[in-house]
């Protein structure tokens, strides 16, 4: 039986919202294996709050390493609360842009967010029921709501910090006005089991550029919901890097609403065990014409290591000239290691570029053979070939340090 969260103390606007998640919530249920979108990932792993955690101290310190840099804008949540110190700090930085947290949002009758919370998500439920959204919509308390008004120089970094294995239920709501550019970090670390919900609404020529990095010291599942709208001539790119050992689900859902939109889906996952399985699923829905979309995955796995891939392009009627493209690529390293994929093209309109394909493999013997002939040892070979194998990845990074932070962390897993 799911424990409905009973909305005390909102605004009438917020209330509507909340009840309306339990109503569904309640209708619809948890997943099942039965369920379309979750064959190839059984929703228990996510459902699980019993698990037991081991100590990652050591690696919630080595993860932490980029925020020792110390950059300008970053806010931090420690075991799924703001930390508020973080937050006026941030605040006060960002005088550019409307910033305030979740409970001073929804406790708000005249907050500018009721025009704009759930809005995106609703469009996401008609491709099909998320009950893990609804289910964070129904409990949230914590997250940060974002109205930039003025492009930033550098990017916000997002740090979810988890000692304790405990529920990290965390909305965010990020609106970028007409012609504005932002740029969004996301790190996940620790024990925390995380359930996020990120809604973003880009406006006429606006961009966001999205990253988001769970370390390998997540070892709690996490399930994480990017709900995206694009208005005419904007753009996203988002990039999911995952080097965890545990349950993680990506839920990406992209809406072209407007015309010539550009949208970019990259991921990267690193498995290597049996309790790894990494789930990237994706819907992009073109609604309007001259607009363009990407989608590239990539997998590396390893002792009994697990990976989805279920992407969908979706392109409406009056979507003509849409230009659609759809890879995912499995290196896996052994016989016990799965990649499952279920790409999905809907198409609509007669004048449109759309494509899809897979492909999944072990190393090439003859490039190993070649690196070792050359005196590199078995080991290290095969580690270039597969840095080489995810490069297209890394590539899609647009911060230079940033990438290079992440291919720090990359050589470091594969040592």
């Amino acid at each position: 039986m799911i424990k409905m969260h009973k909305p005390i103390g909102l605004s009438s606007w917020a209330s509507i919202y909340q009840e309306q998640c339990n109503a569904k919530l309640t209708k619809f249920g948890m997943p099942s294996k039965k369920s379309e979108y979750w064959r190839f990932s059984p929703p228990e792993l996510w459902d699980n709050t019993g698990k037991t955690i081991s100590d990652n101290s050591i690696l919630i310190k080595k993860n932490n390493e980029y925020k020792l840099n110390k950059p300008n804008y970053s806010i931090n949540f420690v075991d799924g609360k703001l930390d508020l110190e973080s937050f006026e700090n941030l605040k006060n930085k960002l005088t550019v842009c409307e910033i305030s947290e979740f409970n001073d949002s929804v406790n708000n009758e005249a907050h500018w967010a009721k025009d704009c919370l759930g809005k995106v998500e609703l469009k996401a439920m008609k491709a099909y029921q998320r009950p893990f959204a609804l289910l964070n919509g129904s409990m949230a308390s914590q997250g940060i709501f974002l109205k930039c008004k003025e492009s930033l120089e550098q990017p916000l970094h997002i740090f979810y910090l988890g000692k304790k294995p405990i529920n990290a239920i965390i909305r965010n709501l990020f609106v970028i006005e007409n012609g504005i550019n932002l740029q969004i970090v996301e790190h996940f670390s620790g024990n925390a089991k995380y359930n996020v919900v990120s809604e973003v609404i880009a406006n006429f020529n606006s961009s966001l550029t999205h990253n988001r990095f769970i370390s390998r010291s997540v070892q709690n599942s996490l399930i994480s919901h990017f709900f995206a709208n694009c208005m005419n001539s904007s753009s996203i790119k988002t990039v999911n890097i995952s080097l965890a050992n545990s349950a993680i689900r990506n839920e990406i859902f992209i809406n072209l609403e407007g015309s010539r939109c550009n949208a970019t889906v990259a991921g990267l996952g690193l498995g290597s065990n049996q309790s790894s399985l990494c789930d990237n699923t994706v819907f992009i829905s073109h609604q309007d014409e001259f607009s363009q979309s990407r989608q590239i995955i990539k997998n590396v796995l390893s002792k009994g290591a697990k990976a989805v891939f279920q992407g969908k392009i979706y392109v409406d009627s009056r979507a003509q000239k849409t230009d659609g493209y759809q890879m995912s690529n499995g290196l896996i390293l052994d016989e016990s290691s799965h990649f499952l994929v279920k790409p999905e093209l809907e198409i609509y309109a007669d004048d449109v570029a759309c494509s899809h394909g897979s492909i999944s493999g072990s190393l090439n013997q003859e490039h190993l053979f070649y690196l070792k002939s050359r005196g590199i040892c078995e080991n290290d070979a095969k580690n270039i070939l597969i840095n080489a194998f995810l490069e297209e990845i890394i590539d899609e990074i647009e911060d230079s340090n940033l990438a290079r932070f992440f291919q720090k962390e990359i050589t470091e897993v594969l040592v």
